[in-house]
């Protein structure tokens, strides 16, 4: 009898070790560098050359006014006395010119802080697209400041994830 209980106890032990390592999956884990994929996202690349074009623009209308501004201030002298008319051109002119550099500097502050929303809503959106097409369980973001101390470069999806993103981007996939 005794044998016969050890018997199965052991044919039980062994069945649930076998359906432990048959069921038990081991997790599908990468990690991309966050800060390369932003770097290289293609829709990072074109709102930044539409920034710089913008702000280009805006820096041409600031040395304009400047340059007037400058030129205004030149035709005065040390020994010459300005007339009430020339002090308020002048005046005028400086507060065009520090009123549109404060705007364009705010309005620069805030396009950029706009396109940085959404080029990260749109890399986020796609690297979990990644993930889910590639049946991860986990897609971990390094940027180099010390959330992920090691990883094997065997899981490193970085490149290819950069790939898939600019694919969707441009709409090729």
């Amino acid at each position: 009898m005794k044998n016969i209980i050890l018997i199965i106890n052991t044919v039980l032990l062994i069945s649930v070790l076998a359906y432990l390592g048959f069921t038990s999956k081991k997790e599908k884990q990468a990690y991309v560098n966050v800060s390369e994929v932003y770097n290289d996202f293609e829709m990072k690349k074109e709102l930044e050359n539409k920034l710089i074009t913008v702000q280009n623009r805006r820096k041409k209308v600031l040395d304009s006014l400047e340059v007037e501004l400058q030129l205004y201030a030149n035709n005065f002298s040390p020994d010459k006395e300005i007339s009430l008319e020339e002090k308020k051109e002048f005046d005028f002119l400086e507060r065009r010119f520090l009123s549109n550099r404060e705007t364009f500097l705010k309005e620069n502050e805030r396009v950029t802080l706009e396109f940085k929303n959404q080029i990260f809503t749109q890399m986020n959106k796609y690297i979990e697209e990644y993930g889910a097409e590639n049946k991860y369980d986990y897609l971990f973001g390094t940027t180099g400041q010390g959330n992920i101390m090691y990883a094997q470069t065997k899981n490193n999806v970085t490149k290819e994830v950069i790939n898939y993103i600019n694919e969707k981007y441009n709409g090729n996939n």
